[in-house]
């Protein structure tokens, strides 16, 4: 059960990185 929590915890985080760094990038072209 911890580790499943680890995992699941991990994939929201991957993804919050990743929308995160699509979000920089933008701002970084735009200005």
């Amino acid at each position: 059960m911890k580790i499943m929590r680890i995992t699941v915890f991990s994939t929201g985080f991957e993804y919050f990185c990743i929308i995160f760094g699509i979000i920089m990038v933008v701002f970084t072209v735009l200005y």
